[in-house]
């Protein structure tokens, strides 16, 4: 995901909270698109963490010996 998509992503997620929170709870649509966005912005984060663990420390892969 390019940073664009990402700040895009926690946009749109952002307005569907919001939405959500708006209807006091009643906008069940509202609540399930927050949390598909919430699930895409969740998977790109530990995305991300697991490429920045992995130039910190790096696995050695004994098979290519």
């Amino acid at each position: 995901m390019t940073p664009r998509e990402f700040f895009d992503n926690v946009s749109k997620m952002r307005q569907w909270q919001q939405r959500y929170f708006r209807s006091k709870g009643k906008d069940k649509v509202a609540l399930c698109c927050a949390k598909d966005y919430e699930r895409i912005i969740d998977t790109e984060i530990k995305r991300v963490e697991h490429i920045t663990q992995e130039k910190i420390q790096p696995r050695i892969n004994f098979d290519e010996q």
